[in-house]
């Protein structure tokens, strides 16, 4: 594995859709479906033209934020985001409401990581936010970065 570090603060934001398993059964997996779809388009519209947005698979989302100018931007993105997502969506004559939770680790270059470690730190912070009542993000940044960078 390669070491990333040096440059500007970056962040890999991990997320997935509350309680989506629920439209799924209730509304069937077309609602789903044409939902993952809405949600796609409106996480890509809350974003830069330079962040990678990615479906892991199921309802989880991945987002790439590259050249951040502070670690704080990360948490606006995640904040803009989360958000967004309380916008109800429209299925035939429906209106679903759901909400997002969203991890977010933050690489400010102090240190060299592995990208493993890196995912896997998305990836807590994704359950810390499901932990601590959805439609939420929680962040931890680079050990000894300040989050008011």
């Amino acid at each position: 594995q390669r070491c990333i570090d040096g440059g500007r603060p970056f962040a890999l934001l991990f997320m997935d859709m509350d309680r989506f398993k629920q439209v799924n059964d209730s509304l069937g997996h077309l609602a789903g479906d044409v939902l993952l779809q809405a949600f796609g388009g409106r996480l890509t519209r809350a974003l830069r033209m330079s962040d990678t947005v990615a479906r892991l698979g199921g309802d989880e989302f991945a987002v790439l934020l590259e050249d951040l100018d502070s670690v704080q931007a990360a948490a606006r993105v995640a904040e803009n985001i989360v958000a967004a997502m309380r916008e109800p969506f429209l299925f035939e004559d429906q209106t679903i409401s759901i909400s997002t939770s969203i991890g977010v680790a933050v690489h400010a270059g102090r240190a060299p990581t592995l990208p493993g470690d890196f995912l896997r730190r998305a990836d807590a912070q994704l359950y810390a936010a499901k932990k601590a009542g959805r439609d939420r993000f929680s962040m931890e940044a680079d050990a000894g970065t300040p989050l008011n960078q």
